[in-house]
């Protein structure tokens, strides 16, 4: 299903065939935050659901402030920061470290700080220009732009993401239906159904003998 799609079902489900209380542009607008709210309770099952992979120049710092690099725009977070290496392979994810701590180091093994929810910084400065010189791994935030832009989800999600955004479209008007919270749980339930935290190598049994003193 598609935004369009979806806009069309949503449009069925308020009761209203032409735009006249909602706007296509309110609904789009609903649909994203709908979005939102399946990514969450997605992640709640497979924080690993959802993942996108960039790539930015390593500049030279000859200043402190070229030092910062900017997060993508809706990140959540990162997964890992890595360096091209001189063999043209990026290395391990880095250690991250308190952003007080890069202040004093100078040298020692690469690592990475957080700045805030929008920078961060490698630590000791990168002392040479690398186009691509550095891969992030991070967890973007679900959105369609576009009608033809598929549902982020798993087509057994689809009508799910269109009944977060009828309550929320409802939620403008000051009502509510019940039903359609009953069903949205049943779908939200479902989840471990199309995601998993893993489905080849099984989490290993491990003993716990500590008994508590």
């Amino acid at each position: 299903m598609n935004r369009g799609d979806a806009r069309d079902q949503l449009r069925r489900r308020l009761q209203e065939y032409s735009p006249d209380l909602w706007l296509n542009t309110d609904l789009n607008r609903a649909l994203n935050f709908a979005a939102m709210e399946m990514q969450k309770e997605v992640m709640k099952v497979d924080p690993e659901a959802f993942r996108f992979v960039d790539r930015t120049d390593i500049v030279n710092a000859t200043t402190f402030e070229k030092q910062f690099y900017e997060f993508p725009a809706g990140c959540w977070y990162e997964s890992a920061v890595q360096i091209l290496g001189d063999d043209g392979k990026y290395g391990k994810p880095l250690v991250r470290i308190p952003y007080l701590e890069v202040l004093d180091r100078t040298d020692g093994e690469p690592r990475y700080a957080r700045f805030d929810r929008s920078y961060f910084l490698l630590s000791p400065p990168p002392d040479a220009d690398r186009a691509n010189g550095i891969q992030l791994t991070w967890t973007p935030t679900l959105t369609m732009a576009n009608n033809i832009d598929e549902l982020p989800f798993h087509t057994g999600l689809h009508l799910g993401v269109v009944m977060f955004a009828e309550m929320i479209a409802l939620g403008d008007s000051g009502e509510a239906r019940d039903d359609t919270l009953k069903d949205l749980a049943r779908i939200i339930n479902s989840i471990p159904q199309y995601y998993l935290a893993s489905g080849s190598t099984p989490s290993a049994l491990i003993v716990d003998l500590d008994k508590g003193y």
